[in-house]
């Protein structure tokens, strides 16, 4: 499918696709954006070609949230708020639960619903020159498309408020003393470390790497005793891939493995 917000790439060598936001001049989403990055996210989500995906903005920033130029008289009528924020969701839920690692190469600015979008992605990768803000703030808005819980989640509920409700900016050397970025690079070393990372990724026990994701995402509010029942069953299936019969064979003869996804 032909997109005009957003490109889509695929490296059938790495099994890597990069899906790049791009709706000058600063990617900010509104409806067709959305409907577009929930129409690929479901195609990179059904794509066996597909082992993991680097999401990232083009230009000079990462994405700069709602585009309020255009949202704030069709937002105005909350039934087409509520609607346009579940078409949100979708893309947010799409890559939580996708079965595939989501990496976000931060190239620039995340702000409001961008910094969300980011923290929705499995790892973060941002230029040292990437700037974080939870603007919702300024304009007198709640922080969506996950924001506000995914903060709580990483840095606690003080930090979250305080990000939140003061609204200022987060450098990415903070944002990465807090867990919430895992690698701060220079910004013409961004793409290439966060495809590098997925490169890594595709080339591992997939289907492991997805039981992985799915126990992280749950275990967030899960008292232990469920969370050591669920990963006996994640265990019990991980067992069974191929994946792990051909890893358990390298480790004895001593070779790297040579994982094929299944």
């Amino acid at each position: 499918m032909a997109f005009e917000t957003l490109h889509l790439d695929t490296d059938g060598t790495t099994g890597v696709a990069t899906l790049t936001l791009d709706r000058p001049p600063r990617n900010a989403l509104e409806k067709q954006m959305a409907a577009e990055l929930d129409q690929a996210l479901a195609e990179l989500a059904d794509d066996d070609r597909v082992r993991a995906v680097v999401l990232t903005g083009a230009g000079p920033g990462f994405c700069a949230g709602g585009d309020l130029k255009v949202l704030a008289s069709e937002l105005a009528d909350p039934a087409a708020a509520r609607a346009f924020m579940r078409a949100c969701h979708r893309s947010i839920l799409a890559i939580a639960t996708m079965e595939k690692p989501v990496i976000a190469a931060v190239n620039g600015d995340a702000a409001g619903a961008g910094w969300s979008i980011a923290l929705a992605c499995d790892l973060i990768v941002a230029a040292d020159t990437a700037r974080f803000i939870m603007a919702f703030v300024k304009v007198g808005l709640v922080p969506d498309l996950g924001g506000a819980w995914y903060l709580t989640q990483l840095v606690g509920a003080h930090k979250a408020r305080e990000w939140m409700m003061l609204g200022d900016v987060v450098t990415a050397a903070e944002a990465a003393r807090f867990g919430v970025v895992n690698r701060v690079v220079e910004p013409a070393a961004v793409l290439p470390t966060a495809q590098a990372l997925a490169a890594q990724l595709a080339a591992g026990p997939t289907k492991a790497l997805a039981l992985m994701k799915g126990m992280v995402g749950r275990y967030g509010s899960m008292p232990l005793n469920s969370a050591l029942e669920d990963e006996a069953e994640a265990q019990a299936v991980a067992s069974q891939t191929e994946d792990f019969q051909e890893g358990a064979r390298a480790f004895q003869e001593k070779r790297p493995p040579a994982f094929k996804g299944r």
